[in-house]
């Protein structure tokens, strides 16, 4: 059993990256770090961000931030600003939608959508801790597509063009992507693979 145990302990010494290695890759973009995967886990996970409900002033932290996140790294709307609203209700939810075009003078109209919902649940008054913070669902998947955004962008090899589209309104019913499916749907012959 101590041989077992040693042996986990030295494994785990060796498999870990020292932070110095971790910065230089937060500084590379063409890599995507643990570091900057975790980040934005972290931050769209946060009590900060009060669970991002549907329509709530979690949700438009959340909404701001994947803005911040295209323009910092130069990923241009798909529509004429990145927020594209919809109603549900008496509420207001926000798609947040941004565009890497393509490459390729003929491929660059045919579209590739990168996607996942930022919204959750929101918080509960019947609880002791009350924020529903939604690390699995959805900041990883948030996560991933913005590195992946990112990493498209900084390379700039994609033939075809890239969609980028943060939903909310998921927790609700599909509300947020299906409005974004409505919205585009003329164009939908364009569109290669979700």
């Amino acid at each position: 059993m101590k041989t077992l145990l040693s042996i986990l302990v030295i494994s785990l010494l060796f498999s870990c990256k020292p932070l110095s290695k971790q910065v230089k890759e937060k500084e590379n973009p063409n890599f995507i770090s643990n570091l900057a995967v975790a980040q934005i886990i972290d931050t769209l996970a946060s009590d900060y961000m009060e669970g991002r409900g549907f329509g709530s002033t979690g949700n438009e932290k959340a909404a701001i931030y994947i803005e911040n996140f295209f323009r910092n790294n130069k990923i241009k709307p798909y529509f004429k600003q990145y927020r594209d609203s919809f109603e549900v209700g008496a509420r207001t939810g926000y798609n947040v939608v941004g565009l890497i075009e393509g490459k390729d003078s003929i491929l660059k109209h045919e579209y590739i959508i990168l996607s996942a919902h930022y919204d959750h649940l929101g918080k509960s008054s019947n609880i002791k801790d009350s924020v529903f913070n939604g690390a699995n669902d959805n900041a990883t998947g948030v996560s991933a597509v913005l590195n992946i955004a990112k990493l498209l962008r900084y390379n700039k090899s994609n033939r075809r063009s890239v969609i980028v589209a943060l939903f909310s309104g998921e927790e609700i019913g599909l509300t947020g992507s299906e409005h974004f499916a409505e919205k585009v749907s003329a164009r939908l012959r364009n569109f290669i693979v979700m």
